[in-house]
């Protein structure tokens, strides 16, 4: 999220990026899955084991995003969370709802009733976006989750971190008992952020080589698509278990990712290229799951290339994901500059300090 904006000194421009990256990865998942690739292809085809290893291969992109959530919103300074930026983030996403109700309303009136804008006015009560339905919930518990990690020693963190895989992941992907929805609801989320902050303070993965990093990815990558093609079905465990948010081999694929981004250093020049797009990253989730893009769009975009060459499959979905994100980012930087004319950031504190001033006044009630 553009939830935090870290000091230039201590900046992580890995992380910056590759929270950018996650994004690509999530307009690409839409690609294969929405843009009918994976239903389409025939079974077994090549073009059905190729589509399903570029699905597999970008589905840590949520996994990613959330733990980077963690691993930059906390310190070890206890400071207080700025709520004006959630009302920032939250006026980005109605602005985008409304901006692209309207284009569709110009190209074809039919196809934005009048209650589309009642629901990207609201877009955490008509979970409008899971993420962001996901986030808002996460955002309100998070100085509770701050001031409890920042309390606890490293070696209860670091059991902890070793705990929480082990249950919420390994246990609960043979059980599924914890009701996590496959990874699209606010527990999953908050679990993400509490490892990503572990990470951030225990250092996580520091005694990793680089090597170790990159064949880790690239084992648990292959296990993941190898069962998923190949694999049989025993007890719970299916040959869709491990392609899924809380598998375990999808969230060790994004740890090592964390690891492995958190220390890449970059020329000033990648620095200048990073801090103008990583900013926007969330702009791309929100434009390529607006309800009108998703259904008149993605919908079944890509089914003509399911069974055609490999070389369309690939560059066509690849391509659109790229040009997706770059043009995503490019119109959010106007959109920087707009909120900043109409001084949005200064409506959100206003509204928050408002907020504050009436919670302050029930409390003295009791």
């Amino acid at each position: 999220m553009n939830e935090v904006c870290l000091k230039e000194n201590n900046r992580n421009y890995g992380i910056d990026l590759l929270r950018v990256i996650a994004m690509f990865f999530v307009v690409t998942l839409h690609c294969f899955g929405k843009g009918g690739i994976l239903s389409s292809a025939v079974i077994n085809s090549s073009q059905y084991k190729i589509a399903w290893f570029i699905e597999i291969f970008a589905y840590s992109a949520v996994d990613i995003f959330a733990l980077i959530s963690g691993y930059v919103s906390y310190t070890e300074k206890d400071k207080e969370v700025k709520y004006s930026k959630y009302l920032n983030l939250w006026f980005q996403v109605v602005f985008y709802g409304i901006l692209i109700n309207i284009i569709f309303n110009i190209i074809n009136p039919m196809l934005v009733p009048i209650k589309s804008y009642i629901k990207v006015l609201l877009p955490v009560s008509f979970n409008l976006y899971w993420y962001f339905t996901a986030y808002t919930g996460l955002f309100i518990v998070m100085p509770l989750l701050n001031k409890s990690i920042r309390n606890c020693s490293e070696k209860l963190l670091k059991k902890l971190f070793i705990v929480i895989i082990v249950a919420f992941s390994i246990y609960n992907l043979i059980f599924n008992v914890f009701a996590l929805q496959a990874g699209y609801s606010f527990l999953w989320i908050m679990i993400l952020y509490i490892l990503g902050a572990i990470m951030k303070k225990c250092n996580i993965g520091s005694k990793l080589k680089n090597w170790h990093i990159v064949l880790g990815i690239i084992v648990l990558l292959l296990f993941t698509f190898i069962y998923k093609i190949y694999g049989i079905s025993f007890f719970r465990i299916n040959k869709d278990t491990f392609v899924s948010y809380v598998s375990p081999t999808i969230l060790g694929i994004s740890i090592l990712y964390i690891i492995g981004f958190s220390r890449i250093k970059f020329n000033s020049f990648m620095k200048k290229i990073i801090s103008f797009a990583g900013p926007s990253a969330f702009t791309v989730y929100i434009l390529n799951n607006h309800p009108l893009i998703w259904q008149h769009v993605m919908n079944g975009l890509f089914i003509s290339i399911a069974n055609t060459s490999i070389i369309k499959l690939i560059v066509y979905p690849l391509g659109f994901s790229i040009l997706f994100t770059i043009c995503s980012i490019l119109i959010d930087r106007l959109r920087i500059v707009l909120f900043k004319f109409l001084k949005i950031d200064k409506l959100s504190t206003y509204i928050v300090n408002i907020s504050s001033k009436v919670l302050d006044k029930i409390i003295k009630l009791y």
